[in-house]
Formats: C-alpha cells, sequence, structure tokens
C-alpha cells in the first residue's frame, strides 16, 4: 500500500481493567487507512436488521499492535470511538501491513 493511502490518524487505547468503561488510556497513536464495508461484507454484517458503522483498518505493521486484544482495546476516530470486532492480521505475514475490523460505538 502507498504511504499517502495511510490518511487516518487513529488513537489506540487499551483498557486497564475489561469490566471498566472509564479505565481505557491511550496506548499509541498510528496512521491508518479506514474504509466501510461494501458489497457482500456490508450486506452479511447487516443482515439482521441493525446497521452498524463497520469498518476494515490497515495500518503499518508493529509488532506491539499484533499483541493487541479486541477485548480490551478500542481506538478514536473523528472523535467517534470504534470497538475492535476480530485480532490484528498480520497480511500474509509479511510484517508490512495488519488489518483488523472494528464496529462504531453507539
Amino acid at each position: 500500500m502507498q504511504a499517502g493511502a495511510y490518511n487516518s490518524r487513529i488513537e489506540l487505547q487499551i483498557a486497564l481493567d475489561p469490566e471498566d468503561v472509564s479505565s481505557f488510556v491511550p496506548f499509541m497513536s498510528v496512521w491508518a487507512y479506514v474504509n466501510g464495508l461494501k458489497g457482500d461484507e456490508f450486506w452479511a454484517a447487516n443482515s439482521g436488521g441493525i446497521a452498524e458503522n463497520i469498518v476494515n483498518v490497515t495500518v503499518r505493521y508493529n509488532k506491539e499492535i499484533m499483541l493487541l486484544a479486541p477485548q480490551t482495546t478500542r481506538f478514536i476516530l473523528n472523535g467517534f470511538t470504534y470497538v475492535l470486532t476480530s485480532p490484528p492480521d498480520d497480511v500474509q505475514f509479511l510484517h508490512r501491513q495488519i488489518k483488523f475490523k472494528a464496529r462504531r460505538q453507539i
């Protein structure tokens, strides 16, 4: 992916206590490529009649990001909070990109 494609700054946050919503603290701020679901992915995600804002996120590889668990991680983008719905994926194990899915909290 071209460097210019990473055009959104996201702030990753981790929970010190997964049971306490107010325990999230900033972990890392990175440039990301964020896009919404489309086609079959969109219809599968919204088949229950509840439209959610689910996004695909791509960031540059960082071994610390690979250790994050979806249950204790969220990120802030343009004032909205997104929770991870999938674990970070090292694309083709090349250590160049990490992809994950997230859902905007309502």
